[in-house]
């Protein structure tokens, strides 16, 4: 939360006119029907190092066919649920199941859970073929069988002309193939992915993340994948757990995650630019529902917002937070007049990236980050005919930080 954010008034409204969509809210832990439905459920879990508690009642549902994405920032204990899940870290309290069995207690190769790492962890003195078959020639798979499914891997992750190299004699890309082959041969329950393509240069990241996505799509298996890079959240995941200081933020789809964000940390977390974040009132005019953005170079902003829950009304004259994505303040005309405000704002300073714009302007003391369309001709200091797309508006209590 920036220093801005932090400086907002709070206001004395009651907890219950905040609605929150908070993961561990919606599973009940006690319904073993959840349970049984799932492939993995996480009841209660929590992991402590001495004093120091890393993962907080951790309640989680993931079904047969799931993405699942652990995003959060450094430290946030997205790997230490990760390894929770594998066997690799003992848990503190909680359980996890598995195909409603019970694997809390149970060592690793008793799982049926396969898991890639940062680092490949290739043996050395191997061919790529031994190292993919490595695992089923110590559950003594038969050789037959044992290369059938090595050569069916090699054609699914394109490495059958690579199967005699050793892995010196690969590129990082394909080291990393290799070793997704290696869990891929076991056919698990569940895959784990963590943290897979960091160690990779931004283009063979990209390609590698394409990938995946086809493997996903044409296995149809469970996974899930732990990253900080929140892009890669998006275009992974067909679900997204958003983590902080051992917390779950949010649990939902990416969508859902980016338009609809629970409270103001997944807001600035989730997003490239991030949203953004302005102080505003709520104004009652009649029946009418007005917020009020004040700024410095000229009148106050005010709009009407049709859309008013009763929890918007709640705060009728005091303070909130309104979220926008810079896509949400343009150049170009919003899809829906009715629900579009319109203003001129000076641009403080720009960021051309090619594709667009990025200019940055002030509202009630706040950088706001606008996106224009790649081809406009403002310049710093320029006064611009901005749109308000209010379609995708959020808001949040400034107290709380929680969604409104």
């Amino acid at each position: 939360m920036s220093e801005s954010n932090n400086s907002f008034t709070s206001n004395q409204v009651s907890d219950d006119t905040v609605r929150v969509a908070s993961a561990n809210q919606s599973i009940n832990p006690n319904n073993s029907a959840d349970r049984d439905d799932a492939i993995l459920s996480i009841r209660s879990l929590c992991k402590s190092y001495y004093d120091a508690s890393i993962l907080q009642d951790i309640n989680l549902d993931i079904n047969s066919g799931d993405f699942l994405v652990l995003v959060g920032p450094s430290g946030c204990g997205k790997s230490t649920l990760l390894s929770c899940i594998g066997g690799l870290t003992d848990v503190t309290s909680g359980e996890i199941f598995c195909k409603g069995k019970n694997i809390t207690q149970l060592d690793p190769a008793k799982r049926d859970i396969a898991m890639v790492f940062q680092s490949y962890a290739l043996f050395p003195n191997m061919t790529v073929s031994q190292n993919i078959g490595f695992g089923l020639e110590v559950r003594k798979v038969p050789a037959a069988e044992r290369e059938q499914k090595i050569q069916q891997v090699a054609e699914i992750l394109h490495l059958q002309p690579l199967l005699d190299r050793t892995p010196a004699q690969l590129s990082g890309g394909q080291r990393q193939r290799v070793a997704m082959g290696r869990a891929l041969v076991r056919d698990p329950t569940l895959f784990l992915f963590d943290e897979p393509l960091s160690n990779l240069d931004a283009k063979l990241r990209l390609t590698m993340r394409t990938e995946i996505k086809h493997l996903h799509q044409r296995l149809g298996g469970t996974m899930v994948y732990v990253t900080h890079d929140q892009v890669e959240a998006m275009t992974l995941a067909s679900k997204i757990v958003v983590l902080n200081q051992g917390v779950i933020q949010q649990f939902g789809t990416p969508e859902d995650v980016y338009k609809r964000p629970a409270n103001t940390f997944v807001a600035e977390f989730m997003g490239s630019p991030a949203m953004n974040l302005i102080q505003a009132k709520v104004l009652m005019e009649g029946g009418d529902v007005k917020i009020q953005i004040q700024r410095e170079d000229g009148p106050a902003i005010i709009f009407t917002e049709a859309a008013a829950t009763d929890a918007l009304r709640a705060f009728a004259n005091c303070t909130v937070i309104v979220g926008l994505r810079p896509e949400s303040i343009s150049d170009l005309p919003a899809r829906d007049p009715q629900r579009s405000h319109s203003v001129k704002c000076r641009i403080d300073y720009l960021e051309g990236i090619g594709s667009d714009v990025y200019a940055t302007l002030k509202l009630a003391g706040t950088d706001v980050v606008s996106r224009l369309h790649g081809d406009s001709t403002v310049r710093a200091g320029d006064t611009q005919q901005l749109h308000f797309d209010l379609s995708n508006i959020s808001y949040f209590d400034p107290s709380s930080q929680l969604r409104i």
